[in-house]
């Protein structure tokens, strides 16, 4: 039997965790953020001495201690290969709060975990990596010489997963005995190529109203927790933030895609141009994995400047961003040199096919781009970086014109495609371990034992 944290997630982790209860070789232990799932643990069989309570509950209860809560954390950042600040800066609702506070929370958070991990040998930690708690658990895992692996579906094809190592989207687990990928890398590639389909999540129920399931469950379990007083405020944000955002979204993402204001009616595409794809924000995507890129107009600025005239630079909105950006956001972009926005109801697959060439700080676009043979590159090193121009690319140093150049002397054969893609899926398992919100198929037996499965393997239960 072997010990191995989970770090609470909502619903994402509840099916890690129903997986792994099925198994006789992993005994789970959780990290807990929000009380509403310390209690749906309890109730679930998970005995108390095997979840750390971080909640927030917990955090407030220890006021008399903050003085030394703070001398704590910046004891922590001293091992840290990851600064306190930049933790902060990535989290979407922790930066709001008060500087103090929020060290305060995450010295909290770096002592709860450290000690409770030693206590019970916890051998290996899955967990996503979202928010500061998470990068945090991530950190005194590091320190703690523990392994640590963030599970996620490799999107072509969606039905194949896949681990990372800390915090590293290009460091995936390395399988001793990688099965033989050929016939599923080349249907998945055909599945792109030949037929245009796109990884799962572009076929999610779009939030265009604020009245959506998702939106309405979403307010049902924010009401809930505050009326329970165990919401966690440092991870979710307040319920009148919440109404408001949706309300202010709903408007302003209806005015945007019914009129021509910001994006044209008819796409006018040029003979020759670079395609960047825009990123949702607040997204661990961009705002962990890509931080250093995290500020869209100035990455897009960059990249301006080293684009030879010649070529547009057409910047392609995400849809369930629309709405959702800082007031000027689209009018500063379209005063970058070159630049043409482009509506997010625009086909992607047929904007990439005519592209010169790809660019995103960590997007899957780019992926479907090489598989569709058009040159691609991202700012931040992916799991997929073999099948780009060059491993990563920073518009800050490099050049778009010497990409271009160098684009056109790559293999780039269906062949080298398919057996690039092969490369990577070698390291998948089968199985989703997305949420079950959004994805309600993750719950079904045969994908929980698929799951359960992936785990046993990468603590290392078959060697």
């Amino acid at each position: 039997m072997k010990n191995i944290a989970i770090v609470e997630s909502y619903l994402t982790t509840r099916t890690w965790v129903e997986a792994i209860n099925s198994s006789s070789l992993l005994v789970p232990y959780i990290l807990c953020a929000q009380k509403t799932e310390l209690d749906y643990y309890t109730k679930h069989g998970i005995p108390a001495e095997r979840i750390c309570d971080i909640s927030m509950q917990k955090f407030e209860s220890l006021q008399h201690e903050h003085a030394e809560l703070y001398e704590i954390a910046l004891r922590y950042e001293k091992q840290f290969s990851v600064k306190l600040n930049r933790i902060i800066s990535m989290d979407r609702i922790l930066k709001e709060k008060s500087y103090e506070q929020a060290l305060c929370y995450l010295g909290f958070i770096a002592q709860s975990v450290d000690l409770f991990l030693t206590k019970h040998d916890v051998s290996v930690i899955f967990q996503e990596s979202t928010w500061a708690q998470e990068i945090v658990i991530a950190e005194v895992a590091k320190v703690l010489k523990i392994k640590n692996y963030f599970p996620q579906t490799v999107r072509i094809p969606s039905s194949r997963s896949c681990f990372f190592e800390y915090l590293s989207p290009d460091d995936m687990y390395q399988r001793e005995n990688a099965c033989n990928m050929e016939e599923i890398a080349s249907d998945a590639f055909s599945a792109v190529v030949n037929k245009g389909e796109k990884p799962d999540y572009f076929y999610l129920e779009e939030p265009a109203n604020i009245a959506n399931k998702q939106n309405l469950i979403s307010l049902f379990r924010q009401v809930r927790m505050m009326v329970s007083g165990k919401k966690n405020s440092m991870c979710t944000p307040s319920l009148h933030q919440l109404i408001l955002d949706k309300v202010k979204t709903a408007i302003l993402r209806k005015a945007l895609l019914e009129t021509s204001v910001v994006f044209p009616a008819e796409m006018v595409v040029p003979s020759s141009y670079i395609l960047i794809t825009l990123h949702v924000q607040p997204e661990s995507s961009i705002d962990v994995y890509g931080n250093t890129f995290a500020n869209q107009i100035e990455f897009i600025q960059a990249i301006s400047k080293t684009t030879p005239a010649k070529y547009k630079i057409l910047v392609k909105e995400h849809l369930p961003s629309v709405g959702c950006r800082p007031k000027g956001f689209y009018k500063e972009l379209s005063k970058i040199s070159g630049v043409v926005l482009v509506s997010p109801k625009e086909d992607s697959h047929q904007l990439i096919k005519k592209a010169s060439m790809v660019i995103s700080v960590t997007g899957t676009s780019c992926f479907e781009a090489a598989l569709l043979g058009v040159p691609a590159v991202t700012a931040s090193k992916m799991y997929f970086s073999d099948l780009m121009v060059v491993d990563q690319f920073n518009p800050y140093k490099d050049s778009v014109e010497e990409l271009l150049s160098l684009s056109s002397k790559i293999e780039n054969s269906p062949q080298s495609r398919i057996k690039k893609l092969e490369r990577i899926l070698c390291n998948s398992f089968e199985g989703n371990f997305a949420d079950s919100r959004s994805f309600e198929a993750v719950t079904e037996r045969e994908n929980l034992e698929k799951i359960r499965f992936a785990f046993e393997e990468v603590v290392g239960c078959f060697s």
